[in-house]
């Protein structure tokens, strides 16, 4: 889903600025839970100069809004999900007239996503033909990303219109979508105002995986612990102590981030530690822990 407000305004009859915010939510299909959200904002500039070629320029940038949490299938693993924040550029060239038959454009693009575990940044370069009556189409374009590399794209395509009624009389049914006008330069730049905002709906998820893990240090008969339940902030957590069976031991608070830390104070012998969120059922890897005596 994406909702998005904004302006375009005619500085001249042939210069065209434009201002807009969006705001998108995203989930694949099949996938329950929160939506992952963004929001960002764009500028864009249309110009007509001289009427010998036309320039257009645009820029977004995108700013994740929130983190999506869920635990992996085993539930040993805590899998975080955001959106990153990047931006994205385009500049588009017209070239001046050649021929009489063809118009040429250039087209620049660079862009830049980043997250804990993403970056994907890169550009493109194209060169892109068409005849003015619309009938062929054709271009070439050398683009770069961090994480496919280079690469380069061929592309073209044939439009014409088919008539069944000259196809009914015996005629050719095919012609050329347009008439090639004799002046080139007769359009507007107010055509540009209700055209759809160009920017990317489909940016890559940064994806982290970290494991429910418990670390133990043991200092004499001291058991000193870390370790973090990620999706459980400013919650209750039950440390317990196993030479057999399981036993519950003490409760300690994780932070805001879900993290916590402890210490014991245990007599000689080899135990084995773990963590349990009793609210939801996750425990935490065990740790083998071995107290010497205080001698030892």
């Amino acid at each position: 889903f994406s909702l998005s407000a904004g302006m375009r305004h005619l500085i001249t009859s042939d210069a065209l600025v434009g201002f807009y915010a969006f705001h998108d939510w995203t989930r694949s299909r099949r996938l329950k839970g929160d939506f992952l959200r963004q929001a960002g904002m764009g500028l864009e500039l249309s110009w007509l100069p001289g009427y010998h070629s036309d320039l257009s320029f645009r820029i977004n940038t995108y700013f994740p809004v929130n983190e999506r949490r869920s635990l992996s299938q085993d539930r040993s693993l805590m899998i975080e999900e955001s959106l990153p924040i990047g931006s994205d550029a385009s500049v588009s060239l017209l070239l001046p007239a050649m021929t009489n038959l063809l118009d040429f454009r250039v087209t620049a693009q660079a862009h830049s996503y980043a997250g804990q575990s993403t970056d994907a940044r890169g550009y493109r370069f194209g060169l892109s033909a068409n005849t003015r009556n619309g009938v062929c189409f054709a271009s070439l374009a050398q683009s770069y990303d961090r994480l496919s590399g280079d690469s380069f794209r061929i592309d073209g395509s044939i439009n014409l219109v088919f008539d069944w009624m000259a196809l009914a009389g015996g005629q050719n049914p095919f012609s050329a979508p347009f008439k090639v006008s004799p002046n080139r330069y007769d359009r507007r730049v107010a055509d540009a105002l209700y055209e759809k905002v160009v920017r990317r709906y489909d940016l890559p998820t940064d994806r982290r995986e970290r494991q429910i893990a418990l670390a133990a240090v043991v200092v004499g008969d001291a058991v000193s612990f870390h370790g973090s339940f990620p999706e459980f902030p400013n919650s209750r957590v039950t440390v317990q102590v196993s030479q057999s069976p399981w036993r519950d031991y003490t409760d300690l608070v994780t932070d805001g981030k879900g993290t916590y830390r402890g210490k014991l104070t245990l007599p000689p012998g080899q135990y084995r530690l773990r963590m349990v969120h009793k609210a939801s059922g996750i425990i935490s890897e065990e740790q083998v822990v071995l107290v010497r005596n205080s001698g030892q």
